[in-house]
């Protein structure tokens, strides 16, 4: 596949995607919040240490995504499974309650495993 030139300002979603396609390796993984830090880049970061199964690197990474008290429930949903998979379980139902505050819904992809993390944490929804 060619390279394609993109402008500074979309790098960051272009690593986010490399990322969650796993077609980013090494220290390119970090530039994308570096380069440009929004709560998007975060999460994206967050998201993709936890699926590598690092959930303590990626924990200071999806609080930042949260630290503007942003009102995207994605991103508080996913705050509260890097807790659980760190056995922050507090944490986990403070951060999942507030995503359920904001959007029932959460995500249609995501709903089914924020129930279940909802029926272990004991939240209600």
């Amino acid at each position: 596949m060619p390279a394609v030139d993109v402008p500074d300002e979309w790098r960051v979603d272009v690593v986010a995607q490399q990322l969650l396609l796993g077609r980013c390796r090494g220290p390119q993984v970090r530039q994308g919040p570096a380069a440009r830090p929004t709560i998007f880049a975060e999460d994206a970061l967050a998201w993709a240490l936890r699926g590598a199964r690092q959930p303590a690197d990626a924990l200071p990474h999806a609080t930042a995504a949260v630290r503007l008290g942003t009102q995207q429930a994605l991103l508080w949903y996913h705050l509260a499974v890097i807790d659980a998979d760190l056995g922050r379980t507090a944490d986990a139902r403070a951060h999942l309650t507030r995503a359920f505050g904001i959007d029932p819904h959460i995500s249609v992809r995501d709903l089914p495993a924020a129930q279940a993390l909802a029926t272990q944490l004991g939240v209600a929804r």
